[in-house]
């Protein structure tokens, strides 16, 4: 059985897009290959270790956002405690893209993946990772395989100077989790959740499920309400840093009637 070693700045119950793609495709592939994932703990309450489906989960750090450098500078000289490898797998081209580039750098002989879920403009990317910036863009020129979720992504890579193949694979959405197969449920499911936000079961309604941070453009999307006829309604599921922002801007819109926050739909 292949042994994989997985760097990634964070993972489950830490999640985005990059976190749940990892979960997935592990989940899938669980019986063929060994995998052990390394990342930053950032919270306290996060256990050190554990099993997380299909994956070894190894978690550096005290429960901080310095875990974060903790995982870029110290993580391959951890991982090299925990046995051999045959893949490195770096997710996304940052702290854990850094430390699978040191292990990497390390280990001449392991293939090194990266895979490519960033979601940021590029001058965003830049202004974080000046003061680096030879690794960065050494973990583009050291990948032996790249796999991007967009066509962007990969010509983003090429300009970087990636030297070897990049895959274009966009991630996938598991639809059942969204419609359930019998009608009857789903429309059960429905009222249930119209009538816990106050939502009535005929008015037009607009979902947004993504993490409440700049990039995602949640502000704009409140804003734009005002703009829309009185019946129609925002649910926002997601947290993130501009949580209380978001609150504070739809109060002052005089919009808390129309926009509903949520962390999950479930009735």
């Amino acid at each position: 059985m292949s042994r994989i070693l997985i760097f990634s700045t964070a993972y489950l119950p830490l999640f985005g897009g990059a976190e749940v793609a990892v979960k997935e495709i592990t989940d899938r592939l669980g019986t063929e290959f060994e995998f052990v994932l390394v990342t930053a703990r950032l919270r306290a309450d996060l256990s050190p270790q554990e099993r997380i489906g299909a994956v070894e989960v190894r978690r550096i750090g005290k429960g901080c956002w310095s875990d974060k450098l903790l995982l870029a500078f110290y993580g391959a000289r951890y991982a090299r405690t925990l046995g051999n490898f045959d893949v490195v797998w770096g997710v996304m081209a940052s702290y854990g893209g850094l430390a699978a580039l040191r292990y990497k750098k390390a280990h001449q002989s392991t293939k090194f993946l990266l895979t490519l879920q960033e979601g940021d403009s590029r001058a965003h990317i830049y202004a974080r990772v000046w003061w680096w910036w030879p690794y960065f863009t050494q973990i583009f020129k050291r990948a032996d395989k790249i796999q991007a979720i967009s066509n962007y992504l990969a010509d983003w890579a090429r300009e970087m100077g990636a030297k070897r193949s990049i895959d274009v694979v966009p991630n996938g959405v598991d639809v059942g989790h969204f419609f359930p197969p019998d009608e009857l449920v789903r429309e059960r499911v429905r009222a249930e959740v119209r009538q816990q936000y106050g939502i009535p079961l005929k008015a037009p309604l607009v979902i947004s499920i993504s993490r409440l941070v700049p990039k995602n453009g949640i502000a704009d999307l409140i804003r734009a309400m005002k703009f829309l006829p009185e019946d129609v309604h925002l649910m926002i599921v997601g947290e993130g840093t501009l949580s209380q922002n978001l609150h504070t801007l739809v109060q002052t819109k005089k919009l808390k009637d129309r926009v509903h926050f949520c962390r999950s739909c479930k009735p």
